[in-house]
């Protein structure tokens, strides 16, 4: 019964991190799409951007 108890607090750990770092990949991908948004809407960007 440990050996259970153990290997499920395993998976909670490790499924945890797993959705930590898939929030940290979106977030990023997120913040990098709204970044290129912003650069390509600005009426005085340098023609080199285009």
């Amino acid at each position: 019964m440990k050996k259970v108890k153990d290997f499920l607090k395993k998976c909670q750990r490790t499924s945890f991190l797993t959705s930590l770092a898939l929030v940290v990949v979106a977030l990023s991908e997120v913040a990098a799409d709204t970044c290129v948004i912003w650069i390509l809407g600005q009426e005085d960007m340098p023609e080199e951007l285009l």
